[in-house]
């Protein structure tokens, strides 16, 4: 396998381990798929649940997988870099004490960038037995039929239709319009207390 640095010069997006745990939903059968890849600045991890599994849909902050760093990432596939037909849950082996490949490209362009001699540089082989433990977490929760509790769904469904309100509001022009409201006062403001 390819060591930290080898990856790093691979394209981004580039999948170095593409697994499933059990079948389809398509076959009536449970179906985890996990990912390894060459992410922006480290190797990511994801596991991917049928779109239509009771696990798909939910946050990353709602699942309760245990993860290098924790879940930074929920969203469909089929965006030209994870598959179309699962929802991915996924996370990144780029964080504090973690190697990333953000320094190289910054020595690349003669800055000087620190580097830390205790930092990991995560490798295919420390990633994918990590990726294989989670995807058998996520198969432990959907044998289980998991699903978040009442009041986080509830949370996520609040969220949801404001991020939704938001996307309207950039669309028609009211968002701006509404900030350039509320700079108005706030200039206002400071002009009144001198």
């Amino acid at each position: 396998m390819k060591s930290w640095l080898e990856c790093c010069r691979d394209p981004l997006g580039t999948i170095y381990v593409d697994e499933t745990l059990g079948r389809d939903s398509d076959h009536g059968r449970l179906a985890v798929r996990l990912l390894v890849m060459r992410g922006g600045v480290a190797l990511t991890a994801y596991v991917g649940v049928p779109f239509d599994a009771p696990a798909a849909g939910w946050g990353e902050e709602l699942v309760p997988l245990e993860v290098h760093g924790g879940l930074t990432f929920s969203g469909a596939g089929g965006d030209g870099t994870r598959p179309d037909g699962w929802w991915w849950y996924g996370w990144d082996y780029g964080h504090a004490f973690d190697a990333t490949w953000v320094c190289l490209d910054l020595v690349a362009q003669g800055i000087e960038a620190p580097r830390f001699p205790g930092d990991v540089e995560w490798t295919i082989e420390m990633v994918a037995p990590e990726a294989r433990a989670a995807a058998e977490q996520m198969m432990a929760l959907l044998v289980a039929g998991w699903r978040p509790s009442a009041e986080a769904t509830a949370k996520q469904e609040e969220r949801d239709r404001s991020l939704e309100q938001y996307r309207r509001d950039v669309a028609g022009g009211t968002a701006s319009k509404r900030l350039e409201g509320e700079l108005a006062k706030m200039q206002r403001l400071r002009e009144l207390n001198g």
